[in-house]
C-alpha cells in the first residue's frame, strides 16, 4: 500500500509536532520542518522557524529541488551535513545556491515496505556543527516517526490482502464524502467461499482471496478505493468523478469485474476454480450520510441478489428493509423450530401415469410458525441455506420421514417408494450416507424403497465427494433422482458418470407446454432417460392435457395437483393406504 493512499493522520501529525517541538528545544537551528512527497511535489506539514522564516506549512514545491529528495535518497541516516557549500550532495543544490551557506540533518520517514513518506529535518543558514547527542537524536525521533506510520498502517490494512481494512472505511469516509457530492457502496460477497475453505483447506482459501483482490484493484475504476472487512466479503467506495453513478454504469463495472475475474479464475490442486460475487449497492447521500448507515443497507441489498440466485447485483430500495427485517426474524426463529416443534411433514402421491397407480409419496417440509404463521418453503428455505441451519432441519426432515412411513412401508405388499430431498448442507458432510443407513437400519426400511432427491448444483460442487457418497448409498439399494431436471448445468457426463435412477422433470417445464421449447426439452429428457436406462418422473402436472401430452411422449411417472395436493400423514395414509389408483 502506497502513503500516497494514506490520509495523513491525526496521530502522527501529534507525534511529528512533539517531535519537532522536542528538537526546537534541543537544538538552536532555525527551521525544523517534517515533509511529505508522492515522488513529483513536496508538502511542508509541520515547521517551526526560529529568526528567519524560511518554510511555512502548506507549502507545496518540486520535489526534484526540495532537501527532501536528497535526505531520502542519501545512504545515510541521518544525513549529516555541516557545511551546505562543501558537501558533494549539496554544494550544488538549488537551495544552497538560494541561501548561499548553512548546514542540514534529515532522517528519512518511510513505510514498513520501504516507500517513501517524506522526511524530518533540522536547517540552518549558518554552518552548525551537530554534536554527537544531536545526531542520535534526530535518529532516535525519526525512528519513532517510522514506527508510528508502520502501526498506523498496519491498523487500516487487511494483512493477508494488503488491502485497507474496516477501520480505514469507517474512519476514511467522513473525509471522502467532503470532497465527493455522491459515493457508492458497493458491498461484495465471494460466492461460494466456504466450500473452497471445506474442500480444499484454508491455505487455498486464503490464495483465493488474494487472487480476487488482485483481481477487484486490477479492473475496478483507478479513483474507487477497495478494503476487505472479514472472510470473503469486500467494500468499495465508488465516487463520482467524470461519469454520473447510474445504475448501469454500476452494473457495467460489476459485470466487466465478473468477466474478467470469472474467466482468469484461479488453480488449485489442478482444479480451475472461477470466480462469481454477489453485489449489494446504497448511495450516499440518497440513502445515508455515515458509513454504517450506507454499509447496512448495502449490505442487505446484497442479501438480496443472493436471494434471486447470486452472481448478480442488486441495489437498496426501501422495500428491502421491510424483507431483510423478515428475513432476520425468520432466520432467528428458525433456528428454535426443530426444538419448539414448529415443523411438520406433508406428502404428495408419486403416480405411474399409464395406470394412475400410487407408487409412493414425496415428503415435503413444511413450517407453521405461532405469529407468522405460515411459513412458505420458498421464503424459509433459501433462509435457512444461508444461515448454515439446514443441515440440522435437513436431518429431523429425514427421521421424521422414515418415521412416519415405516409403518406404511410393512404394511403395503408392492414397493412404496420415500422419496425424500437432500440440502446441498447435508450433502456437504461426509458421513451422510452412514448416518441414513442407520436409520434406515433403526426403522427398519429396505434401502431399495427409500429415494434420495439430489440437484445437478449439489453434484458439481463436490464432484468427488459426491461420487464417492452416492456409489456407497447405491450399494446398499437406496435409489437416487436428480431433482429439478432440466433447468440447471443439465450435463451429460453427471447422467453417465453418476449412479442416477431416477430424472425428476422441473415442474417450470411441464407447467409452460404453451412454449414449443418446453415440450422440445421435455421430449429430449424423456428420450435421454430411456436411451440410459433412467426413469423420467414429471413434476407439476396440473391438466389433463400436460397429462396427455406426458402419457404421448411416453413419461412413466409424475406428481402434481392433478392427481393430488401435499397432505398431512394421516390425512394421506388414510386416502391412499387402502387402495392404489388415484
Amino acid at each position: 500500500m502506497l502513503y500516497t493512499e494514506i490520509n495523513y493522520t491525526d496521530k502522527l501529525d501529534h507525534i511529528v509536532s512533539e517531535a519537532i517541538d522536542y528538537l526546537s528545544a534541543s537544538l538552536q537551528a532555525n527551521t525544523i520542518f517534517f515533509s511529505t512527497t508522492n515522488g513529483t511535489v513536496n508538502t511542508i506539514r509541520r515547521v517551526f522557524n526560529r529568526r528567519h522564516k524560511l518554510l511555512k506549512e502548506g507549502e507545496i514545491r518540486d520535489y526534484r529541488h526540495e532537501f527532501c529528495q536528497v535526505v531520502t535518497k542519501s545512504e545515510e541516516n541521518p544525513l549529516v551535513i555541516n557545511d551546505l557549500s562543501l558537501h558533494p550532495l549539496t554544494k550544488g543544490h538549488p537551495v544552497t545556491r538560494m541561501v548561499g551557506t548553512g548546514s542540514l540533518m534529515g532522517v528519512p520517514i518511510y513505510t514498513e515496505d520501504n516507500e517513501i513518506v517524506g522526511s524530518l529535518c533540522v536547517l540552518d543558514l549558518d554552518p552548525y556543527h551537530f554534536a554527537e547527542e544531536d545526531v542520535r537524536l534526530m535518529k532516535m525521533l525519526g525512528f519513532i516517526i517510522n514506527q508510528s506510520l508502520m502501526l498506523e498502517e498496519a491498523l487500516i490494512t487487511d494483512r493477508l490482502t494488503g488491502l485497507y481494512n474496516r477501520s480505514y472505511i469507517f474512519d476514511h469516509f467522513p473525509c471522502y464524502s467532503t470532497t465527493h457530492s455522491r459515493i457508492a457502496v458497493l458491498y461484495l460477497d465471494f460466492d461460494y467461499f466456504k466450500e473452497i475453505n471445506d474442500i480444499y483447506g484454508h491455505a487455498a482459501g486464503d490464495k483465493a482471496l488474494q487472487s480476487i483482490s488482485r483481481c477487484l484493484t486490477t479492473y475496478l475504476p483507478s479513483h474507487s478505493t477497495v478494503a476487505r472487512i472479514g472472510g470473503d466479503e469486500f467494500v468499495v467506495l465508488l465516487p463520482q468523478e467524470n461519469t454520473p453513478l447510474t445504475q448501469a454504469y454500476i452494473r457495467d463495472i460489476f459485470d466487466h469485474i465478473y468477466r474478467e475475474c470469472h474467466n482468469e479464475g484461479m488453480i488449485i490442486e489442478g482444479d480451475k476454480i472461477f470466480f462469481t460475487f454477489s453485489a449489494g449497492v446504497s448511495m450516499y447521500p440518497e440513502d445515508g450520510n455515515v458509513m454504517e448507515e450506507l454499509l447496512n443497507k448495502a449490505d442487505m441489498a446484497m442479501y438480496g441478489a443472493k436471494d434471486k440466485g447470486k452472481n448478480r447485483v442488486e441495489f437498496y430500495k426501501e422495500e428491502i428493509l421491510g424483507t431483510y427485517t423478515r428475513n432476520f426474524l425468520i432466520k432467528n426463529e428458525l433456528k428454535q423450530a426443530v426444538q419448539k416443534e414448529q415443523f411438520h411433514l406433508m406428502f404428495q402421491p408419486l403416480i405411474e401415469l399409464g395406470t394412475n397407480r400410487i407408487i409412493g409419496a414425496e415428503s415435503l417440509l413444511r413450517w407453521t410458525h405461532p405469529y407468522l404463521g405460515v411459513v412458505s418453503p420458498f421464503e424459509f428455505i433459501p433462509i435457512a441455506e444461508n444461515a448454515g441451519l439446514m443441515r440440522d432441519i435437513g436431518s429431523w426432515v429425514l427421521e421424521e420421514s422414515f418415521r412416519l412411513t415405516g409403518d406404511w412401508i410393512k404394511s403395503r405388499k408392492d414397493d412404496f417408494q420415500l422419496a425424500v430431498n437432500i440440502s446441498p448442507q447435508q450433502f456437504e458432510d461426509r458421513q451422510m450416507a452412514e448416518n441414513i443407513i442407520a436409520l434406515l437400519h433403526d426403522y427398519q426400511i429396505p434401502p431399495s424403497q427409500l429415494n434420495i432427491e439430489i440437484t445437478e448444483g449439489m453434484i458439481i460442487r463436490r464432484e468427488q465427494q459426491s461420487l464417492d457418497l452416492l456409489r456407497t448409498l447405491k450399494q446398499e439399494g437406496v435409489q437416487i433422482a436428480l431433482d429439478d431436471f432440466g433447468t440447471g448445468y443439465s450435463s451429460l457426463s453427471y447422467l453417465a458418470s453418476f449412479p442416477v435412477d431416477m430424472i425428476k422433470i422441473d415442474k417450470s417445464l411441464t407447467m409452460n407446454l404453451d412454449a414449443a421449447s418446453n415440450k422440445k426439452i421435455i421430449e429430449a429428457i424423456i428420450r435421454l432417460a430411456e436411451s440410459m436406462d433412467i426413469v423420467p418422473l414429471a413434476e407439476g402436472i396440473e391438466t389433463q392435457e400436460q397429462l396427455a401430452f406426458l402419457k404421448e411422449n411416453a413419461c412413466l411417472f409424475g406428481q402434481g395437483y392433478y392427481f393430488d395436493k401435499p397432505m398431512l400423514p394421516e390425512a394421506f395414509a388414510s386416502k391412499y393406504l387402502q387402495g392404489d389408483i388415484v
